[in-house]
């Protein structure tokens, strides 16, 4: 899609030992820069169907669409977004990819804050080979709309705090 992100694919695929503080600082730096593939369920009354491969729809502020939230069996929601087609095309995921960049995502979800209690975290490319989170309150404080209390105590789970290993958590 474009070349923020075929460098945070890069860095996706590497080995967690691997990173150093630059490479997650470059990291983050590009996620906010990033545009993402978002599975989305259409507003009724487009016809997409009709659309021609490649035809953008333009949404403006009033346009209801619905991103599709993966959730978990205590009710807890993920947003899943990609970073490029390949990411997706093997996906049976509902519904049409909208692009959105990373800042554009992080105030919808702001602004639908009540839509979003039960918001944990974004998932960067899901069900592939190098998958990635983030926390849902950390996705927001890159774009300075919340402040998180800063904690370095790895064992701590409350989302009202920023975590310094919580950029970088993937599995290999």
């Amino acid at each position: 899609m474009n070349t923020h992100n075929a460098r945070i694919n890069e860095i996706m695929k590497m080995d967690e030992e691997d990173l150093t503080n630059e490479l997650i600082e470059e990291y983050v730096e590009l996620l906010k820069n990033a545009k993402f593939l978002i599975p989305t369920e259409v507003p009724e009354g487009i016809d997409i169907e009709s659309l021609k491969e490649d035809e953008i729809l333009n949404f403006d502020e009033d346009s209801e669409f619905e991103i599709v939230k993966l959730e978990d069996e205590e009710g807890n929601e993920f947003v899943p977004v990609f970073t490029d087609d390949e990411a997706v095309d093997d996906l049976e995921v509902p519904g049409y990819g909208l692009i959105m960049e990373a800042e554009d995502l992080a105030n919808w979800l702001f602004d639908t804050e009540i839509d979003n209690e039960n918001m944990l975290s974004i998932l960067i490319n899901p069900f592939t080979d190098f998958p990635a989170e983030m926390g849902f309150l950390n996705y927001l404080e890159l774009f300075d709309l919340v402040e998180l209390e800063e904690c370095d105590d790895p064992d701590c789970d409350d989302p009202h705090h920023h975590h310094h290993h919580e950029h970088h958590d993937h599995e290999h």
